[in-house]
């Protein structure tokens, strides 16, 4: 048919697409995936990266660049959420994508210290939250995941149960309480 795109036009076409999200991504959150689907469709369509305008050397600099907006979006999200749950994942992100840009967490307006606060933070709103389903729950069962919880957060913010409101007796108190479930 007169008209009609060869196979190989598609995919070139579907890598002109990947590259034009990649650059505009970059800015604003990880283009991962942006530059695999770019590499697929340039493969695909056996060409160069050339041949659609681009080069490793662009694709490694639009990389970083996202990799730093990811990090600096994690660490937005970790300075809000560190008050309601903890920020594991957050945090290994923040390290994470700083590595994989290059850049130094200074960069990105934070430092190891911030790091570790905010985990703190998120340790003990964690612990605070696990206290209060201990508080609330009957069940031996949950009361007895809850406490160890408490206990577990309470180590890792490196606090006190007194600084959460709580005390070993009251733990102790509410195990006991607790009843079994079937």
């Amino acid at each position: 048919m007169a008209g009609c795109e060869s196979g190989r036009e598609i995919e070139r076409r579907k890598a002109e697409f990947w590259l034009k999200l990649a650059r505009r991504d970059s800015s604003h959150r990880n283009v991962d995936v942006d530059v695999i689907w770019l590499r697929h469709w340039v493969e695909m369509a056996g060409i160069h990266l050339e041949t659609i305008g681009t080069s490793e050397e662009e694709l490694e600099t639009l990389l970083r660049k996202g990799y730093k907006a990811e990090a600096k979006n994690r660490l937005k999200l970790a300075r809000i959420r560190c008050s309601v749950e903890g920020v594991d994942s957050d945090v290994k992100l923040i390290q994470e994508y700083v590595e994989k840009a290059g850049i130094d967490l200074k960069t990105i307006g934070t430092s190891k210290k911030e790091l570790k606060q905010l985990l703190r933070k998120g340790y003990r709103a964690e612990a605070e939250k696990w206290l209060k389903v201990a508080r609330e729950c009957r069940s031996k069962q949950k009361v007895d995941s809850a406490v160890k919880w408490v206990r577990e957060y309470v180590e890792k913010a490196g606090i006190t149960l007194e600084e959460i409101g709580t005390s070993d007796e009251e733990l102790k108190k509410l195990l006991e309480e607790s009843e079994e479930s079937f």
